[in-house]
């Protein structure tokens, strides 16, 4: 095979000559008919060999260790504390004897010693203050929950973690699921498009678009088809949990479903990488029966999860019940630290004076009305206190928006044709609503999608969200400056989560609150 050389594949190998090697690619592929004077400045440089019969040029790169590849990423990263402290924390298990042995798991006959990892592990656990709440894995492979609270940034914090075990322990298959399709989107957006503002490998040159793969469930066949071809790329796999949950694995379906020309499903093949590491976005969806199967017959080296809310998935929708903490947490950083440490905006409750609504009837349209005229007024006041801010600091202006929860799409319908109104503050918001809920189809669907996808742009007319319990994770908008539960939630964990959705802080990862 004959690759004609690309600026950007030549632009990475000269970096990687000035770099010193330290950090070079895994590979890289150029043709030979690339000026010869400039190869052999390459070759002696970097002691390069050219095999004359495939013509390629392949450099190795060197494997970083713990204190290198913690300060590099850490930097190139911009991590904020609680991402670095995760990251060191885990670095560290990985050298003690309980995270060698998971390391050892990449040969197939030590994946039976579970058990002792396990006690190992909490053993270990209890040396280092932050891990002491660790007590048991919760599946049938090695797992770790990062409970980080939404706005101090899990999805970077994903990013690192491949990184960290690609350039230290040469892990190259990994496999990100979603619990559903707002936050797949979500990760193949952040993780492939290096020109998203969130992408996040940003500063970390050796995942790169010539270094690395991002499979999908859109091109996962065709990966399968070329993987001796493309063997030594990184592989980010990215699914949401519905392509091959399923409690009867005879019933195929999405990555599960037998190819007759590939021999295989690309569930089988998955099951095959001694080396494929789990990350579990919003993990406390995984621990129904179909999911948590799947995930134990993959049986991956390890599986790292992360989640704002580290509760057991069957308590988080009783009332008047303690949620139960997952027990695989290693390290956690509640919402409570991320406010004190400025990571998130400063929540508030807004009220009005001599109203007493447990007074008013809880189902009736009006008192939903009276209640949006409040969060109306709140939802100017910000809007006129972040156009003064950029005023009188010479930023860009921020469009503040506000979340209405509904109780279920029919009351949800009610509230958009009661705010979409010439009598809601004089028709202000009309044609600035929109509602999100599964019975929204077809191109309405679409549109509404797109309207929250770009929801922080400024040319996004839309002011007001009415969602009946879509959005509670995994949506990434950081211009909500108002929320209005007009019904009870359901749960502690919900509440917890609608807050969540609020207090993200506008700018860039590294941001706090001015």
């Amino acid at each position: 095979m004959k690759t004609i050389a690309t600026p950007i594949i030549v632009s990475h190998l000269m970096r990687s000559i000035r770099n010193g090697g330290s950090r070079d690619a895994k590979f890289c592929v150029v043709s030979t008919s690339l000026n010869d004077r400039i190869l052999d400045a390459i070759c002696k440089i970097r002691k390069i060999t050219i095999c004359a019969s495939i013509e390629y040029i392949i450099s190795t790169r060197q494997k970083m260790n713990n204190h290198q590849a913690l300060q590099y990423i850490t930097n190139a990263m911009n991590l904020r504390d609680p991402q670095e402290k995760s990251l060191t924390l885990f670095a560290d298990y990985l050298e003690s004897s309980s995270g060698k042995k998971v390391l050892a798991r990449m040969k197939r006959e030590n994946r039976d010693n579970i058990a002792e990892i396990e006690a190992m592990t909490k053993e270990y656990a209890q040396t280092v203050l932050e891990l002491r709440q660790f007590q048991a894995f919760e599946r049938t492979f090695p797992a770790y929950t990062f409970a980080l609270a939404t706005g101090v940034g899990k999805t970077r914090l994903m990013g690192a973690f491949v990184a960290y075990l690609y350039l230290v322990h040469n892990i190259q298959h990994f496999m990100l699921v979603a619990p559903g399709n707002t936050i797949y989107r979500k990760l193949v957006e952040d993780f492939s498009r290096n020109n998203n503002p969130k992408y996040v490998f940003r500063g970390i040159e050796e995942i790169n678009l010539n270094t690395t793969r991002i499979v999908t469930k859109d091109n996962c066949h065709q990966n399968q088809a070329t993987v001796a071809m493309f063997g030594n790329q990184i592989k980010i796999n990215i699914f949401n949990v519905q392509q091959f949950a399923q409690k009867n694995i005879e019933q195929e379906k999405g990555i599960t479903k037998f190819r007759e020309t590939l021999g295989e499903s690309y569930f089988d093949y998955l099951k095959s990488l001694d080396d494929l590491v789990v990350l579990l976005d919003e993990s406390h969806h995984y621990h129904a029966d179909a999911a948590m199967g799947s995930l134990d017959r993959i049986d991956p080296l390890f599986g790292l999860e992360f989640a704002a809310t580290p509760y057991a998935a069957a308590m988080t929708n009783r009332r008047n019940t303690e949620p139960a903490l997952k027990k695989n947490i290693l390290y956690a950083y509640n919402l409570g630290d991320a406010i004190h440490a400025g990571y998130v905006k400063d929540p508030w409750v807004g009220t009005e004076a001599d109203v007493d609504f447990s007074q008013y009837d809880p189902e009736s349209i009006e008192t939903d009305a009276r209640k949006l005229q409040l969060a109306a007024f709140f939802h100017e006041r910000a809007r006129i206190s972040l156009k003064e801010y950029a005023l009188e600091n010479n930023k860009p202006e921020v469009k503040p928006v506000m979340l209405v929860v509904a109780k279920d799409t029919t009351h949800a319908s009610q509230l958009r044709a009661l705010i979409d109104s010439d009598d809601f503050r004089g028709g202000t918001y009309k044609g600035k609503v929109i509602e999100v809920h599964t019975k929204t189809k077809g191109e309405e669907a679409d549109e509404t999608i797109e309207k929250l996808i770009f929801l922080e742009h400024p040319d996004n007319i839309v002011e007001i969200v009415i969602h009946v319990n879509m959005l509670k994770e995994g949506w990434d908008v950081a211009n909500i400056y108002t929320i209005a539960p007009i019904r009870s939630s359901a749960s502690e964990i919900l509440t917890e989560q609608a807050i969540s959705l609020t207090i993200k802080l506008c700018g860039t990862s590294a941001a706090r609150k001015d």
